[in-house]
């Protein structure tokens, strides 16, 4: 764990450095109340500190059947680069049970190495590990409280089941170094979108940062 913090502000030092040539356009406000947002995400926002740097935004029905310019335009971001998901892996050799999940932050116009993504997550779990695929869709729902597309490392609400598992964030470098440094992924809803500044992100969720790209 010690090294993991020593990682992670090695990483928070490094974007400190990062001279932005964008500014960041934040939402404004940072939830509609149109938008019927879930109270209890609303309520993590400011509970973490993070309305003056995040925003949240419902898109429409047909957002997933649209291409990737119409999507930035549903949530008003400045880059496509900065539309961003999440995957959940599952870990079968990992040594403990309880983290053997880990959820991946990459960009959709990106794609991951699976041997990056293998060499990433045997550090992290301190053992090398090569039982590495998707996890099941119902075990991600339970553990996450979140269906397909909608899952966030923002807003876990895992069943009693899963409610001890720990599941380390890996988050794309290309992320962490996006300019303008905001991102959105998803919201806890299908249709529902959560956009953060990337720093506060890092300095809240504290993923591992790394180059996993193909």
């Amino acid at each position: 764990m010690d090294s993991q913090l020593d990682l992670l502000e090695q990483h928070i030092a490094q974007l400190e450095q990062i001279v932005y040539k964008e500014k960041v356009i934040y939402p404004d406000p940072p939830v509609r109340e149109e938008d019927h947002i879930d109270p209890e995400l609303i309520k993590m926002m400011k509970d973490k500190n993070l309305w003056s740097y995040s925003g949240v935004r419902r898109v429409p029905a047909d957002y997933y059947q649209k291409p990737l310019d119409y999507r930035m335009q549903c949530v008003g971001c400045q880059k496509i680069e900065q539309l961003c998901k999440c995957v959940l892996f599952e870990v079968k050799d990992a040594p403990d049970k309880n983290k053997r999940f880990v959820c991946l932050c990459i960009q959709y116009v990106d794609s991951f190495s699976s041997s990056k993504l293998q060499a990433v997550i045997s550090k992290l779990l301190g053992k090398n590990v090569t039982d590495i695929g998707l996890a099941d869709e119902n075990i991600a729902t339970e553990l996450t409280g979140s269906k397909h597309n909608a899952m966030t490392p923002v807003f876990m609400r895992p069943s009693k089941k899963y409610e001890t598992y720990e599941v380390p964030i890996i988050l794309s470098e290309k992320i962490a170094a996006l300019d303008p440094h905001f991102f959105w992924l998803g919201g806890g809803e299908i249709d529902t979108k959560f956009g953060i500044e990337t720093r506060k992100f890092i300095t809240t969720f504290k993923p591992y940062i790394a180059d996993i790209s193909a």
